[in-house]
């Protein structure tokens, strides 16, 4: 196994700061990302499911689930190649705002040994997912806030939930169900262009609002659903075209973009196929009545 890291997924010159993940969606729906499981594989499963007829990942197979890490497929990145290493460089840690990359030293990264599986994550099928999670607010303006921008939230994104869409105020402090939602946003890092989270919080609050233990409990209900739902396979029907990622894609770029896009073109009854397949996140049941 080579040891030197892949300098192919280095932001280069000329890529643009921040990819939309949303606009990618619309041209591919089956955008899918990819994160390698945290433990050999030997030591990922800790039960039979008999219920379910599957086997239950261990807890450390995908470790903390605020902010989740993955990496987009279907641009530059390659899973085989490029999974096996584990960036420890704090530059690693920040997203990349477009300035130089400094070059990368052995001492920035470490092979990752022995068998892995890969866990691979449907971008449309987490993108805006609602989950309930349980929250206690200080004051009843705080919480009268919190629903106000909740049942905007819900409208404007034509959300169908069943029942309330926050619990009733019992008291400061005292629990309630709120609605939390996940989405999938590009955080590209010095070390890796391809490098998306998956970022969640409270239905309403803007990116940013929420306070670091408020993400660590809608991370755990989070991990929860994402567990349940992990998949090990995955298949990318698309090849994200250079104008996406490059600020001013050459020629030869569109040129091949074009010829991508004529075997994406085949794909697509494929793909559609493919997306209809996928089960719903096995929560959802929760998800429309979690108040109940």
């Amino acid at each position: 196994m080579p040891d030197e890291y892949p300098t192919e997924i280095l932001p280069q010159d000329g890529f643009v700061p921040l990819m939309d993940i949303r606009g990618l969606l619309k041209m591919y729906p089956a955008l899918v990302a990819v994160r390698t499981c945290n433990v050999p594989t030997e030591e990922a499963y800790v039960s039979w499911d008999q219920n379910e007829n599957k086997k239950i990942l261990s807890d450390e197979a995908i470790g903390n689930c605020e902010g989740l890490s993955m990496n987009l497929l279907g641009g530059c990145f390659d899973k085989d190649k490029h999974s096996r290493f584990r960036p420890l460089a704090e530059r690693a840690k920040t997203d990349w705002q477009g300035e130089k990359v400094q070059p990368v030293v052995k001492g920035d990264y470490k092979p990752i040994e022995g068998e892995r599986l890969f866990f691979f994550f449907y971008v449309k099928q987490w993108m805006d997912l609602p989950f309930p999670y349980r929250c206690g607010f200080s004051s009843k303006a705080d919480y009268e806030k919190a629903r106000s921008d909740a049942e905007k939230y819900v409208s404007e994104k034509d959300l169908k939930l069943e029942g309330e869409i926050i619990g009733v105020f019992e008291g400061k402090g005292k629990p309630v169900k709120v609605l939390a939602t996940a989405e999938v946003n590009h955080h590209p890092t010095p070390m890796n262009y391809w490098h998306v989270q998956m970022d969640c919080r409270r239905i309403g609050q803007s990116k940013g609002e929420a306070t670091g233990s408020e993400i660590k409990k809608i991370g755990r209900m989070l991990k929860e659903i994402v567990l349940r739902n992990i998949q090990e396979a995955g298949f990318v029907y698309y090849h994200i075209h250079p104008r996406y990622y490059k600020q001013h894609p050459t020629f030869l770029d569109c040129c091949l973009g074009y010829l991508y896009s004529l075997k994406d073109g085949l794909n697509k009854k494929e793909c559609e196929k493919f997306m209809r397949s996928l089960p719903l996140i096995d929560n959802m049941n929760e998800v429309r009545n979690p108040f109940a």
